[in-house]
């Protein structure tokens, strides 16, 4: 999918302004989480599942390294986390703390949709696939969009930190594998929506 290469930037923090901060009222970017290992085999599928999006003058589209911005995925996380996070969980160990112990390649395939203005994001992580549960991170199955006052949201966030850390095995070929499916419900506005105070500024 060359065709889509010149509309794929990378999130940087020479990018930043223009990716997020700066975005306009009711535009979103998408953004894949890769690394040097991992980007042409994911970014070759990631254009192949936004191509039907090239269109959509709403969505940019680009890709994170995470080897270098890693701390800045983390910082995401944290705005998300609720106010007791810096409990200690049953390991003794604080939301905070795990957080930390995120596994960079547990990562790779998460997929960020970044609505600057309205400071939100929607997540797609295909290593969310918990037993009994028919979702992906961020893809709720009720079909119900939730803000982040949501009875559950304490929940899910314990869920997400516990996966980013341990994560189920997937081929790396086969993470993206549900993204489709996933950005439909995105159009259709069925995802949920993590709300943050600010946007973190420690891209680089």
């Amino acid at each position: 999918m060359r065709e889509m290469e010149p509309m794929m930037h990378e999130l940087r923090a020479e990018t930043y302004f223009g990716m997020i901060r700066l975005l306009k009222p009711g535009c979103r970017s998408i953004v894949v989480l890769v690394d040097e290992q991992s980007k042409d085999i994911l970014l070759p599928q990631f254009a192949k599942h936004i191509w039907p999006f090239r269109n959509n003058k709403t969505f940019s589209f680009g890709y994170l390294m995470v080897e270098k911005n890693l701390s800045w995925f983390r910082k995401l996380l944290e705005h998300t986390l609720p106010a007791e996070s810096g409990q200690a969980h049953e390991d003794g160990s604080s939301m905070y703390e795990r957080l930390k112990n995120i596994n960079p390649r547990k990562t790779l395939g998460t997929v960020l949709v970044l609505c600057g203005w309205k400071l939100y994001f929607n997540m797609y992580h295909p290593m969310h696939t918990p037993p009994g549960k028919k979702h992906f991170l961020g893809f709720d199955d009720d079909g119900k969009d939730c803000s982040s006052e949501d009875s559950d949201a304490d929940k899910a966030t314990r869920e997400e930190v516990q996966t980013l850390r341990r994560g189920q095995h997937l081929k790396l070929e086969d993470v993206l594998n549900g993204l489709p499916n996933w950005l439909d419900r995105l159009v259709e506005g069925s995802i949920r929506r993590y709300y943050v105070p600010e946007w973190p500024n420690n891209l680089r």
